[in-house]
């Protein structure tokens, strides 16, 4: 995979269209015999699309009373949803019968309007995984280092490719990488309008996948959740990122089942995420009490980390300037905004696709079926 990502000149290999993506992926799941569920995200948290509701599709295959369950989910970004989606449809389209011990569940998508507006936020611009807080006294503040770095995230006009390097560079300089990486992604809850943005409340996506997994999901013992992500970690590769320590015991299993060179922990040399407020982590061990649950954040890298901050900087800027100049139609602008996200996080590239996203996406899901099983 020596090449970067560019757009196909065919049909390309994702589907950027949340309806068409939600309407293939419950015709799959129909078609293998799932039962499926469909959780409506209320007004405000979603806009108005030409009257459709946007909505948590949910496909589940053998006793959902049995101990082991597997959980895999697309689109808690929303733009990065497409990737997940793709791995899902090939997974449907030769899914086998299920041991009677397992129940296999299919999320598709945790925030329908990052994927129909191309964003990675929900409606209310809130990062779906920085607001899994259990306690409500620390839904508040920001990682250190972020008063520094408020105004170069948002600058009131959407920057120049060569002024948020020369910004970013003196950022560097002055703080270091390290720190200014975990300044930036940890998750704030004081910004609304900023990146990385936590909530003040939790969120009705959040709150909908919890009252489905509470009470649909019973009896359960054991949990392997796969959330599919994208963007983090050089093109070509992915990695299975955990929220524990190389010590704790769940990271000694997630190394168990996909391999310890596959798998990385928060406090890891050289990690290319940071260590996050409100991961959803916490969230589906908070929805199995007593069980023993494993999430693997399934991150497929494809360009660097100041390319990714830049598309995520300026995204931010046009989308919030047409906001305040009550631009909602779908017009050549908005389209161009749609673009600066998707080509970073989801790019159409067909050898992509098909021998890293949908090879591993398999393979990752056939691991966890296996330590399940």
């Amino acid at each position: 995979m020596g090449t970067r990502p560019t757009d196909s000149a065919i049909k390309p290999p994702f589907e950027h269209d949340y309806f068409r993506s939600r309407a293939r992926f419950n015709e799959l799941a129909e078609g293998k015999g799932g039962d499926l569920s469909r959780l409506v995200v209320p007004a405000p948290f979603c806009a108005p699309f030409c009257g459709d509701e946007l909505t948590i599709d949910i496909a589940s295959f053998g006793r959902l009373e049995a101990p082991n369950k597997l959980i895999t989910i697309a689109g808690t970004h929303g733009v990065e949803a497409p990737v997940g989606a793709a791995i899902h449809a090939a997974l449907l389209s030769q899914l086998e019968p299920l041991p009677t011990d397992l129940a296999v569940v299919f999320v598709h998508c945790l925030n329908p309007y990052g994927f129909a507006m191309a964003r990675r936020t929900n409606g209310s611009n809130v990062d779906l995984n920085r607001n899994s807080i259990l306690i409500e006294s620390e839904r508040a503040g920001a990682p250190d280092r972020y008063d520094d770095v408020r105004d170069f995230l948002c600058p009131p006009t959407s920057p120049s490719l060569f002024t948020f390097l020369r910004g970013a560079a003196k950022k560097i300089v002055r703080h270091g990488f390290p720190t200014l990486k975990q300044a930036i992604t940890g998750g704030q809850y004081d910004d609304p309008k900023g990146l990385f943005y936590g909530g003040s409340v939790w969120q009705p996506e959040l709150k909908l996948l919890r009252t489905y997994l509470t009470e649909a999901l019973s009896n359960t013992e054991r949990v392997i959740t796969i959330d599919t992500h994208s963007g983090l970690g050089k093109y070509g590769t992915d990695k299975i990122l955990s929220d524990e320590t190389e010590v704790s015991p769940s990271f000694l299993r997630l190394s168990s089942v996909f391999g310890i060179d596959k798998v990385q922990g928060i406090h890891a040399f050289g990690s290319i995420s940071s260590e996050t407020k409100g991961s959803l982590s916490h969230f589906v061990a908070d929805c199995f009490p007593g069980a023993s649950v494993d999430y693997a954040c399934h991150e497929f890298g494809t360009y660097k980390p100041l390319r990714m901050l830049y598309a995520l900087v300026k995204e931010n800027c046009e989308f919030f300037r047409k906001q305040s100049l009550k631009s909602t139609a779908i017009n050549l602008e908005n389209v161009q905004r749609r673009q600066i996200l998707q080509n970073v996080f989801c790019p159409n590239n067909e050898k992509w696709h098909n021998t890293v996203v949908v090879p591993r996406g398999r393979e990752v899901f056939r691991q966890a079926l296996s330590a399940l099983a």
